[in-house]
Formats: structure tokens, C-alpha cells, sequence
């Protein structure tokens, strides 16, 4: 098994202390303090460096696997950023590369002027008026399942999580889910830069019928259990932060606005498993965290 760079760190450090500690024991000075306070005394003072050098190792151990988790998400997103504006230039290109016949012949011609000799009479109909109709809408984008709605909200693992890499490219040809994977993704990463990250909170994961009355527009106390995440420390460091932090508040409200239209939208779709699932995605997570610091739930 590979241990991460913490926890060799720290079990170099406990080797290390049980060394110097059995160097002390067998050579220190003889004479060693009998009552039972001083004993006491003298194994917490060997066990707790113990314990505090294990605590710091576990810390910065699950801090390096978050931060990898958050690096990995902001790769895959950018990847798909690159590869949607990619396509969109490919096809421009094509576009301008037409034959030059071809695109003479795709232009309008210019209507040739009457002569004299040729004017038709007022009665004459046999030059037809052409009716081209409304020019064609794009094809809407297909609509998205409930699975693939649920994966790419929660975003991907690594990049090895094709699986979910799969439904977030599904997910970003619709517009407006897009502009709601992207406003989560912000928030997420400046969370994450404040040392909060999602997969560390453990919601009260509320009722169906909560969301499926928020969704229709109700607020207060019908909906107040959507608050599922209770913190008083994050809530506090939150709450100071979207005062002092304008980036981080512009983020923020975008976002609860995104996820309030895409709830709006889904939900009718979703059923209740589904829901519950839903809300225990990374964004579902952030949005109750947000919404509660908001007072968007009354």
C-alpha cells in the first residue's frame, strides 16, 4: 500500500519521539516520581505529541486528497470549455472554407431591374411571389435524463469517472443547465479555497415534497427544512465572508439563482429517490449551505 506524503511525515515523526523517548527512558536521570499525578503526568506527556503529530498527518492527508478532488473537477470542466469552443470554431471554419461557387450561389442575388420591353402587365401572375417561410429555429438540445441531470450536478471524481464525464457533456450542450454547472462550479472552487468543501458536509437530507413546494414558489416556514446543513462555525465564516468578499457574493447569488430556475424546471421530471439523490450532490449540498446563509429558504 503508498502511503501519502502526510502520513510518512508523521510516522517518521512517532518513530522518531518513541526513540527519543526510550533514549530518555533508558539513560535519563534514575530518581523517577512516584504518586500516582506525576505518573499521570508523565505518560499524557509522551502519548500527546503522539496524538497531536497523527492529527496534523490525518489533516494534511484528507486536505491533499480534497484539494486533488477539487484540481481534478476544475480540469475535466475546462476540458469541456476547450472542447465546446473547439467545436464551435471547427465549425466556423467549414464555414469559411466553403467553395467559392458554393457560397456565390448561397448568397442573394440581386434582383435585375425591369426593362421597358419586358414590364409585366397588371394582371400578369405568372412571376409567382416565392415564400420562404420563417428561417428554420436550431433544434432544441436533447433533454437530458434524470441520471445524467443527477452525475453532472454531483461532477465527476477524477478523470478517470467516465461515467459522470459522459452526462456533464450532456449536460453543458443545454444552455441553461450549462450556465447552472458553471455558477456551481465557482462557487464550489472559492468554497474550496476557504476551506470549505462539500464532500465534508453530512446534510439532514430533507423530504421530497420540501423541494417540490420550493420549486413552485413557496418560501418560509413551508419550505425551511430545506436548510439541511447546520454549522454554526462555517455559517459564521460564511456569512462574514459574503460581506467582506464582493466575488464571492456576486458568485453566490448567481448561483442560487441558476439552481433556483433549474429546480423550477426539473423537479416535475424527478421522483422522490431522485430528489433525495439530487440533493445530496455536491451542488445540492452547496445550495442548501448557501441558501440557508442567504435566508433563501425563510
Amino acid at each position: 500500500m503508498t502511503l501519502s506524503p502526510a502520513v510518512r511525515i508523521g510516522l517518521f515523526a512517532t518513530i522518531g519521539w518513541v526513540l527519543l523517548v526510550a533514549g530518555f527512558w533508558l539513560f535519563g536521570p534514575e530518581g523517577a516520581p512516584r504518586s500516582g499525578l506525576a505518573r499521570l503526568g508523565t505518560v499524557v506527556s509522551v502519548l500527546a505529541p503522539v496524538v497531536l503529530i497523527w492529527m496534523a498527518a490525518l489533516a494534511a492527508d484528507a486536505l491533499a486528497v480534497l484539494r486533488s478532488e477539487a484540481d481534478s473537477l476544475r480540469l475535466v470542466v475546462d476540458a469541456m470549455r476547450r472542447e465546446a469552443s473547439g467545436a464551435s470554431l471547427v465549425r466556423a471554419e467549414s464555414l469559411d472554407a466553403a467553395p467559392p461557387a458554393a457560397a456565390a450561389a448561397a448568397r442573394p442575388r440581386p434582383a435585375a431591374a425591369p426593362a421597358a420591353s419586358q414590364t409585366a402587365a397588371p394582371g400578369d401572375t405568372r412571376q409567382s411571389r416565392l415564400d420562404l417561410g420563417p428561417p428554420e429555429a436550431a433544434p432544441p438540445p436533447a433533454e437530458i435524463s434524470p441520471r445524467d441531470l443527477i452525475l453532472s450536478l454531483n461532477f465527476p471524481d477524477g478523470p478517470d469517472d467516465s461515467e459522470a464525464i459522459a452526462a456533464l457533456h450532456t449536460a453543458l450542450a443545454d444552455p441553461d443547465l450549462a450556465r447552472v454547472i458553471r455558477a456551481a462550479q465557482d462557487v464550489i472552487t472559492l468554497l474550496a479555497g476557504k476551506g470549505i468543501y462539500m464532500d465534508d458536509q453530512q446534510p439532514d437530507l430533507p423530504r421530497p415534497e420540501l423541494w417540490r413546494r420550493f420549486a413552485e414558489g413557496m418560501r418560509g416556514g413551508a419550505v425551511a427544512g430545506l436548510a439541511g446543513l447546520r454549522n454554526r462555525e462555517i455559517e459564521a465564516l460564511l456569512a462574514r465572508s459574503l460581506r467582506e468578499d464582493d466575488i464571492l457574493r456576486d458568485a453566490v447569488h448567481h448561483f442560487l439563482r441558476q439552481y433556483d430556475r433549474m429546480l423550477g424546471a426539473q423537479v416535475a421530471r424527478l421522483d422522490d429517490a431522485q430528489l433525495v439523490t439530487l440533493s445530496d450532490t455536491r451542488s445540492g449540498r452547496a445550495f442548501m449551505l448557501l441558501g440557508r446563509v442567504a435566508h433563501s429558504f425563510g
